[in-house]
């Protein structure tokens, strides 16, 4: 399968810094798939709102941990703080990895904004390049507030933070299908010159929208 990379015409002159709109792959049929990426912005923000699920998570299970253990007549209440802090400890680590690998590689913040993470062929991520990712977060984090992770995306073709790099990852926009015609598929057009120009780019987000699915 070959891998190609469509540049947009937004870049700035003075860091040469290219921002591309989609990656395109083509299959050994000949048959082009289109991936949207991802933007700084948009994983930002999905990257909050999975941050605020992961504190409600945590509190919660904090406090069923020290409700069922903490009691004064419990034999395990000397052991609550240390089985509370195991179990946050997974939620943070975990939450990532296990939303990726059995959500289709989307998280309930990327779900939220309509991202997903996939392999750079296309395919759905698998347990260990999530946690390569995820474990990378770290490295992503310095020296803070995520600088080094924002700098890779931004300087890197495909949108990529070190995290995708290592583990050959990338977060693509989904194409939502809006407002299409209910028999477009019952009678399609057999002429291209009496399209509306507007159809013709509904047909073009529904074909790549099928393309994806079908990965």
């Amino acid at each position: 399968m070959r891998f190609h990379v469509f540049f947009s015409d937004r870049f700035s002159d003075n860091w040469r810094i290219f921002l591309p709109e989609d990656v395109r792959l083509i299959t050994p049929e000949n048959i082009e798939i289109r991936f949207y990426l991802a933007g700084l912005c948009t994983r930002g923000k999905a990257f909050f709102y999975d941050g605020f699920y992961q504190l409600l998570i945590a509190v919660g299970v904090t406090i069923v941990t020290y409700e069922f253990l903490g009691g004064y007549s419990s034999p395990f209440r000397f052991f609550a703080p240390a089985i509370a802090m195991g179990l946050n400890f997974l939620v943070f680590w975990g939450y990532h990895i296990l939303f990726e690998v059995f959500m289709d590689g989307q998280t309930p913040g990327k779900r939220q904004f309509g991202i997903r993470v996939v392999t750079l062929d296309g395919q759905k991520i698998e347990f260990f390049p999530s946690l390569v990712r995820n474990l990378l977060r770290i490295v992503d984090f310095l020296p803070f507030g995520f600088l080094t992770g924002c700098v890779a995306l931004m300087t890197t073709k495909n949108h990529q933070r070190l995290g995708d790099l290592f583990s050959r990852t990338m977060v693509i926009r989904e194409t939502q299908l809006e407002n299409l015609p209910p028999n477009l598929f019952l009678n399609p057009p057999t002429s291209k010159p009496g399209l509306d120009s507007n159809l013709k780019v509904k047909l073009d987000k529904t074909i790549v929208f099928h393309g994806r699915k079908r990965v």
